[in-house]
């Protein structure tokens, strides 16, 4: 599932923020994503798979409260992450979508 989500887009809310997660290099479980949201502009992170969880941290400051450790549940193109308390992370940022490749050319 993971595969589905590393090498693709996901964009998230009303298109608030977009992130692409860019193909590992060396260790297949670990690489970066490049995003770009209305309130924080260009930013970059590390993603690393730990079991079932896809584990996401932000390479800014003021981003690091979103560094988590989240189940992946892909719908079609809807991607819903829960984070290790069950909880839906999603809901304050409404729906994300999965989208092919690089469409915003990070």
């Amino acid at each position: 599932l993971l595969n589905q989500i590393i090498g693709n887009t996901l964009v998230g809310g009303y298109e608030n923020w977009v992130e692409y997660f860019e193909p590992p290099t060396g260790d297949q479980k670990k690489g970066r994503f490049k995003g770009k949201s209305t309130g924080s502009g260009l930013y970059g992170g590390s993603w690393e798979v730990k079991g079932d969880l896809m584990c996401l941290q932000y390479d800014k400051p003021h981003m690091v409260q979103y560094n988590r450790c989240l189940t992946t549940v892909l719908d079609g193109d809807i991607v819903t992450w829960y984070e290790t308390s069950g909880f839906a992370w999603y809901h304050r940022y409404r729906q994300i979508k999965l989208i092919s490749g690089t469409p915003k050319n990070f």
